[in-house]
């Protein structure tokens, strides 16, 4: 049980990092992969979407998903 709640919020996780990659990158913005090659090039928006908008999103869909299969 405790193994498919885990693995249920790491495939949820890793979708929803594949929609915020597949949106930054509609919305030009930096995704992680690019931040590291060339960070110098980095726009405020990027830096903005990088270190808090995304992780807010990860963190939002992580507890929901938790509620949801502990509820």
């Amino acid at each position: 049980m405790l193994f498919s709640k885990i693995f249920l919020i790491g495939t949820g996780l890793l979708g929803g990092a594949i929609a915020l990659n597949y949106i930054a990158s509609a919305l030009s913005l930096t995704t992680w992969y690019t931040f590291l090659q060339k960070s110098k090039d980095t726009s405020v928006f990027s830096y903005i979407w990088l270190f808090i908008v995304y992780p807010l999103c990860l963190g939002a869909l992580a507890y929901y998903l938790v509620s949801w299969l502990t509820s």
